[in-house]
Parts: C-alpha cells; sequence; structure tokens
C-alpha cells in the first residue's frame, strides 16, 4: 500500500538557539525546526488516530509519562521520588542508574520504526502515510537571514514535528517492560529513563547490571546507541555499597546529585539546592520586572516558582498588566 505527502511538507527549516558557552562548540546548540503548517495540521489527525490505538489497546507502559493523557515530567519524578523516600525512611538505600540515549530523536531507523507500527497493529493505510512522511525529508538551516542548500535526512522523526514524540514512544514501548521483567523500577519520560532498586545487599547491584546490560542490548538491536558520559549513577542512602556498574564495558560514574527533568535531586533527597536556585531565578525576573504593574509582577514570580506560563492567561488580563 502505497501513500503521497507532498514534497513541501518534508523539508523543515532549522535554526541553531545556543544553550551554554562555548558557542565555538556545535553540541552547545539546540536545533529548533519550523515544518509545514498544512503538514502539522495532518500530523494532528494522525496523532490523534494514534492515541486512540494506543489507549484502546494498552500498549503504552505506565511507567511511560512522556505525552501522555494526565501525565508529566511532574508525575514522572513523583513516582520516582515516592519509591526512593519509601526506602530512604525506611533506612534502606537505593541505586538509580539514569540512561541516557544519544540525539535520540535524530537516530531512529525508518525501517525498524515502520515494523514496530505493524506490530502493534496500527492501520496499513496510517502506516504507508507515516512511512511517506518519513522518507526522502530535507532539512535547510537557517542563521539570520541566510538559508543553508538542502541536506537528506536519512534515519530520525523530525524534531518539532507533532507526531514525533508519539512515534519515538512507540519505538521504546517495550522498553519499561522489559525493565521491569529483570527486577527492576523503572520510569521514563520519552527518551529520559531512570532505573532503580532498593539494596539488601550486593546482588542487588547485580539486578541492576543485569537490568543495564539488556538495555544495552536492546539499543544496540534496534540502533539507538547510549550516550556513556551522560549516563550516571545516583547512590541514595548512606550504606549503599560502592558497586561499579558497566555500560557496554565502560565504568558508569556515581554522582551525589542529578538534574532530572527540571528538578535537582541529591542523594539525601533534600531539595536545598533546587529551591536556592529557584528562587535566584525568581529574584532575578522580579528584578527584569522593574517598573511593570503589581499583577504582572506576581504572574512573574509565579511563572518561576510554580511553572505557570504567563502566555497562557487570556490575553484581556494581559493588557490590563
Amino acid at each position: 500500500m502505497r501513500a503521497e505527502v507532498p514534497s513541501k511538507w518534508k523539508v523543515s527549516y532549522v535554526t541553531p538557539i545556543p544553550k551554554k558557552a562555548p558557542y565555538s562548540s556545535l553540541s552547545n546548540y539546540r536545533p529548533i525546526s519550523i515544518t509545514s503548517v498544512l503538514a502539522r495540521i495532518f500530523e494532528k489527525i494522525v496523532k490523534k488516530r494514534l492515541m486512540d490505538h494506543l489507549e484502546k489497546n494498552a500498549i503504552i507502559s505506565q511507567y511511560q509519562h512522556g505525552f501522555q493523557k494526565g501525565k508529566s515530567t511532574v508525575t514522572a519524578v513523583l513516582q520516582a521520588l515516592n519509591d526512593w523516600t519509601t526506602s530512604y525512611e525506611l533506612n534502606k538505600s537505593v541505586d538509580v542508574v539514569y540512561l541516557d540515549f544519544c540525539k535520540a530523536f535524530d537516530k531512529v531507523p525508518h525501517t525498524k520504526l515502520i515494523y514496530k507500527l505493524g506490530v502493534i497493529g496500527v492501520h496499513p493505510r496510517t502506516i504507508a502515510w507515516i512511512q511517506a512522511f518519513l522518507e526522502g525529508r530535507q532539512f535547510c538551516v537557517r542563521v539570520n537571514s541566510v538559508l543553508s542548500q538542502p541536506r537528506s535526512v536519512q534515519c530520525g522523526v523530525p524534531q518539532g514535528g507533532v507526531l514525533s514524540p508519539i512515534l519515538f514512544i512507540i519505538y521504546t514501548f517495550e522498553l519499561p517492560t522489559l525493565i521491569s521483567n529483570v527486577g527492576l523500577c523503572c520510569c521514563a519520560f520519552a527518551d529520559d529513563i531512570k532505573i532503580h532498586k532498593q539494596l539488601s545487599d550486593v546482588s542487588d547491584c547485580s539486578v541492576i547490571q543485569r537490568g543495564i546490560d539488556a538495555v544495552a542490548e536492546w539499543s544496540r538491536v534496534w540502533e539507538l546507541p547510549l550516550s556513556y558520559h551522560k549516563t550516571k549513577v545516583l547512590r541514595i542512602g548512606a550504606d549503599s555499597p560502592e558497586f561499579i556498574y558497566y555500560l557496554n564495558g565502560v565504568a558508569i560514574e556515581a554522582v551525589t546529585h542529578i538534574r532530572d527533568l527540571g528538578f535537582h535531586i541529591t542523594n539525601k533527597l533534600d531539595f536545598e539546592a533546587h529551591c536556592d536556585l529557584i528562587v535566584g531565578k525568581a529574584y532575578a525576573m522580579l528584578h527584569t520586572g522593574c517598573g511593570k504593574s503589581i499583577v504582572r509582577l506576581k504572574l512573574l514570580l509565579n511563572t518561576s516558582v510554580f511553572g505557570i506560563d504567563e502566555t497562557t492567561f487570556p490575553h484581556n488580563m494581559q493588557k490590563t498588566m
């Protein structure tokens, strides 16, 4: 079965946005893609059908919090924190391994993604359209008013695409179950995956290592490589054994604190560092808001402390600010 997608729908215009210094390093830029408006409208229609199919057949694991109805980064962190604090209050230690895929969305092989769509029972016509949408894609890089020559895209799902997060979750749908079957707890938000286990003795560390090996083997088979230098282990509790975990023969670095979906988590499960950072951001935001109305300043404060975006407020309310 074949499907046709206009070639103009398959072109992305990428603008690199700096994340941090030094700006001479390409890895310190975030690519922001602009895609066809008409394509995005059609993507939303296909996304609705995919989501209905996923929910009706309970395909996505309950441990996957990314882009699921009623779930978010907050629910992902709360689920993990609930497990960790329960163990911590019982004076038990927990080892948490944060797994990081290398440019995950850009690496998804199209042929294997199409295979996965068939495995979960997506309608052949929908699969044909998605295949046509992914094949023959191009991108151009725009810096100021200068546009590069178009380059072909051989793999990956479009950055910034409406369908992309759902396609990635489908591609990794069996991974949380694979981890659970090893005997580990898992919590995922799209490509951010962490595995953990309460430790009674060193044999529990061996279970975690088996989980790491299972994920490493999955990543090899499905061509989604893991990042060695971004994969970390957080040891929670005072009596955690100094077990060294390995990812494909490379020792995983142990850390005392880590940034987890916007939250700063420490091995003592205190939020002092996180609160200090939020307070600093709030003061900086209030300082830049000097001369603005009290209402607007309150909204700016809520934005930094509670994550409320003032742009979501009704337009007539913003006019009063």
